[in-house]
């Protein structure tokens, strides 16, 4: 039997309709992956605490795909897994939109922890596109049952769109016991381990929701560093192999790389980001091979160099040794 949306909120629906006052109700999808557009470490804060989510969804570009919720009277908000979504809570809209027409109405509408953010990466000095803000209301004692669902309840996302009018027969996925707002990144072993600078940023700052990953990265072993770069960037493709036998293991030595990016690595690494102190940005981590507990750091350079080697990591690379 395929269970709907439309079945597990009958008992809300009614309620729904009277908070929407005639106007329609809606279904946000959001994404809270790297974005290029937003700063990792606002991601971050997006990601973890509900209050930046809620304060963060309030304010959307003109033009854009949430434009919908403009005119709206509740909209039900939900969080972005692949081809399905989590509930994250019923919103009610309260009175009109608002224009923003600058950095400085934008960061106004923002917490403090945010807009701080935003001016530290420069934010406030880029071009201005045009946005809304409008005021919203969680909705959780006059519905019991959207209440309870929250954080349990994922559906199957098939509209392309991010933002839809509400389908009662919008399939559900999974009605887990336990509510999980943010779902770590699943942990699929070692060598499945590929990570983006700013998802090591992401992990670093944000460790419980990623689970196990800063335990189990905490071996030792041998890693690479892939300079993805940009089409026609230098250095695009070339890879440096290193290896942790320190504290903390491979998750200690990158934790370096992302917490001081311009301090660590050799010569070679040290050259690329005095010409291009951005680069590190392009950084994509990965483990070549974990190491027993009893290594030692001799052992693990002769195994650091049959990497270097392999890869030609010293021909064509970051490996000046």
């Amino acid at each position: 039997m395929t269970v709907t949306l439309g079945c597990l909120l009958h008992a809300d629906f009614q309620k729904m309709e009277e908070i929407a006052a005639g106007r329609p109700i809606m279904l946000a999808r959001h994404s809270l992956g790297i974005q290029k557009n937003q700063p990792p470490k606002v991601m971050n804060l997006v990601k973890t605490q509900d209050e930046c989510f809620e304060q963060w969804q309030q304010i959307q570009r003109l033009n854009s795909k949430f434009e919908g919720l403009r005119e709206c009277g509740l909209f039900l908000s939900f969080l972005s897994e692949g081809n399905s979504a989590r509930f994250f809570g019923a919103f009610r809209t309260i009175g009109d939109s608002v224009p923003l027409n600058n950095w400085e109405d934008y960061l106004d509408k923002m917490p403090s922890k945010l807009a701080d953010l935003y001016r530290e990466h420069g934010h406030d000095k880029k071009p201005w596109e045009p946005c809304f803000w409008f005021k919203t209301e969680r909705m959780s004692e006059d519905m019991p049952c959207l209440a309870d669902l929250t954080g349990r309840l994922t559906v199957v996302w098939q509209n392309p769109g991010l933002v839809q009018n509400y389908s009662p027969e919008m399939k559900v996925l999974e009605l887990s016991r336990e509510r999980v707002i943010r779902v770590a990144k699943n942990w699929t072993g070692m060598g499945n381990v590929s990570l983006s600078f700013d998802e090591l940023e992401e992990m670093i700052s944000c460790p419980a929701a990623w689970g196990t990953w800063r335990t189990n990265l905490s071996s030792k072993g041998v890693y690479l560093i892939l300079h993805e770069g940009e089409d026609g960037n230098k250095g695009r493709g070339r890879m440096y192999v290193g290896s942790a036998t320190g504290k903390d293991g491979i998750f200690g030595r990158w934790q370096d790389y992302a917490n001081h990016p311009h301090d660590g690595g050799n010569d070679g690494l040290k050259e690329l980001l005095g010409q291009n102190p951005d680069a590190y940005r392009h950084f994509r981590f990965s483990v070549l091979q974990t190491l027993p507990e009893d290594a030692t750091p001799e052992s693990a350079s002769s195994y650091e160099n049959e990497w270097k080697e392999k890869l030609g990591s010293r021909v064509f690379g970051y490996n000046e040794n």
